[in-house]
This record gives structure tokens, sequence and C-alpha cells, in this order.
């Protein structure tokens, strides 16, 4: 959400002290203040590693996908940080069936909460979000997507910057 432009100031402050987990989204932003977070997490088929990655920085110390992820992403990432977390798709359960086990936690609805899963899955705490607010900018309605993301994922998604958006305490 918008709100991670006015706290990646504070994040890079702080990031020595803690595991950053980062949904793709939020790559490019993180890169523009030099943070190179622990886990990254692109699990959107919509989201291709050229349209999250800022060019000539590293993506994450581990990149998490799933079986709809982008395939680029294989090609984006060094082999050694690429890892799989199992989804709910018909084929991932069909496998599973014929033994190829599913992993411990799976992809959640989107990388965010996947990534809080995955957080909490490794026992870190406590948890503070930054940018997860899915709120819009109330200067800038039409901006519901922090600057450094790719705008195109929320027009794809039939977003109009015209329509009225509820108001959110603390948003």
């Amino acid at each position: 959400g918008p709100s991670l432009d006015a706290s990646l100031p504070y994040l890079k402050i702080f990031a020595s002290e803690g595991v950053i987990f980062s949904a793709d989204s939020a790559l490019k932003a993180l890169a523009h203040v030099g943070v190179t977070p622990d886990f990254a997490v692109s699990v959107d088929a919509r989201k291709a590693p050229e349209r999250c990655l800022a060019p000539g920085h590293p993506s994450a110390g581990r990149t998490i996908v799933a079986g709809i992820s982008p395939p680029d992403w294989q090609h984006s990432v060094a082999e050694r940080k690429l890892h799989l977390l199992s989804g709910r798709q018909l084929t991932e359960n069909a496998l599973a069936a014929i033994g190829l086990r599913k992993t411990t936690i799976t992809v959640e609805e989107n990388c965010g909460i996947t990534a809080l899963a995955l957080a909490l899955h490794l026992g870190c705490g406590p948890i503070y979000l930054f940018g997860m607010d899915h709120s819009v900018d109330s200067k800038d309605p039409s901006r519901w997507h922090q600057s450094h993301a790719d705008p195109e994922f929320e027009r794809q998604l039939g977003h109009s910057p015209r329509s009225a958006h509820p108001r959110v305490p603390g948003n």
C-alpha cells in the first residue's frame, strides 16, 4: 500500500535489526533505499520478475515461488536462492497423491499473507507490517500502491481510480 512510501525510511534504519520478508511488488522500493530482504515472495502469476526486480540489485537472500509463479523467476534468481512452496492447485494435489510431498506450509491468498505465514512458521516475532495496509492515498485516490510498484498490476484487476473508496480509520 501507499504507506510503504512513508515508512520506507524507518524500515531502512532498522533493517539490520530483524528478518525482512518482502512481497514481490515491494522489491523495487526496498532496492531504492538499499535494503535487500532476507525473503522475497512471488506467488502471483501476473508478477514476472522483470516487473518486480530492480536492475542490478539482488532480489533477496531467498526467493519463495509457487507452482503458479511465472517461470522467469527460475532464470532471474540464483538456483540456490530459489525455494518452492506448495499451493492448493489441483495438479499439486494430484502429485501429492502419487507421493510427491507438499511443503509444511503452503501458499496463501497473496504474497503478503504468504510472507506472514512463513514468518510465523519460522518463529519470527514480534512482527511489524510495512505497507500491508491495502489503503489508498487520500490526496490521490487513484494511487493505491507504493510509488515503485508497477501500477499495471492493479489496472489488470479492473481498478477504477474514479470509483469511491471506503475510508478506514488509520489509513
